[in-house]
């Protein structure tokens, strides 16, 4: 199965696209649970919400085009970049893969639009390797974050990457420290100002910014299912990860650099998935980011040993459309 999805055909294209929407099935027919999101919906995702309407299928097919455009900037980003020294779509059709393990999150949330933002501040990040005097890619970056977090609150906790991003890519440079927060905060500022001007209510929005950060997440129970798929997936990353850590000396200064700041990612996701109440599995769809990366790696670099990379790709779409057809 894995050699159908790992070349960079129109063939490869259509199959991508099929997989995509067998995994939005639920989506469209309006299977979703209570997000904490629902109660404290930050501005922008708000804005989002509304546009969608009442209509589930209007939400699964929103929430389904911005995973794809965020599928595709993934593609773009190591054909750019090249850490992955293949072209491939892989990156890409594994993000879909991933981020439809748990169903009930295909709806419209908000952390779809913030995942893609996410990705692209990464982007901006990576951008600054070599850049000569001062690298305002941090600014776009921080904005991006900023601009995330008025759709998903939590991704202002990924703002760590900008500072991960200056150790990784440069030599410390207080001013680009100082734009990193500038960026961060003036997504806030203007909100705050329009607010203002607008004389709408200042203390509401405070109280609903305070609750997306700080409020328990709704309980959505893990099924066996979500449990096994997310064992067999994490098990699946820790051998991709000991592959690509015993061959990361020989990549090129800025494949590493890349990878190191795709790692920090990877753990600020669990981090905050384990230390912030309101953060809950739709952390998925950054998660699945660096971890479609990493995944990429091995099956490119074992394409001589094909049974074990094999037995990882359609062992994970086999258990995420079990997933997805069996309520266990």
């Amino acid at each position: 199965m894995l050699r159908f999805f790992r070349g960079t055909g129109p063939g490869t294209i259509l199959l991508a696209m099929v997989l995509a929407v067998v995994f939005w099935i639920k989506a469209f027919a309006g299977y979703r649970v209570p997000l904490q999101s629902d109660g404290n919906m930050m501005v922008l995702y708000q804005l989002l919400h509304d546009f969608a309407g009442s209509s589930y299928l209007a939400g699964a097919v929103l929430s389904l085009v911005v995973v794809i455009v965020t599928a595709t900037t993934l593609i773009a980003f190591n054909t750019s970049t090249f850490f992955i020294p293949e072209r491939t779509f892989l990156p890409g059709v594994l993000y879909m893969v991933l981020v439809a393990a748990f169903p009930e999150y295909q709806a419209l949330n908000a952390a779809i639009p913030a995942s893609l933002l996410l990705v692209l501040a990464v982007i901006r990040i990576a951008g600054t390797y070599r850049k000569a005097g001062t690298a305002y890619n941090f600014f776009d970056a921080a904005l991006l974050i900023g601009l995330g977090s008025l759709f998903y609150a939590s991704l202002i906790w990924f703002g760590i990457l900008l500072f991960a991003g200056i150790q990784i890519f440069r030599t410390f440079n207080f001013r680009e420290v100082l734009i990193s927060l500038l960026g961060l905060a003036t997504p806030y500022v203007f909100l705050f100002g329009i607010f203002y001007v607008a004389d709408f209510d200042i203390n509401n929005l405070t109280r609903t910014i305070s609750g997306s950060l700080f409020d328990p997440a709704a309980n959505a129970e893990w099924s066996r299912l979500e449990v096994i798929t997310s064992v067999f997936s994490g098990i699946s990353l820790i051998i991709a990860l000991g592959h690509l850590f015993s061959v990361y000396n020989t990549k090129k200064v800025k494949s590493r650099k890349v990878i190191s700041l795709l790692v920090w990612v990877f753990m600020v996701t669990v981090a905050v998935y384990l230390i912030i109440p309101s953060a809950g599995k739709e952390l998925i769809f950054i998660l699945a980011a660096p971890a479609s990366y990493f995944l990429s790696h091995y099956f490119i670099f074992m394409k001589r040993k094909r049974v074990i990379p094999e037995i990882i790709f359609s062992g994970t779409i086999i258990l995420v459309l079990l997933n997805l057809f069996l309520d266990i």
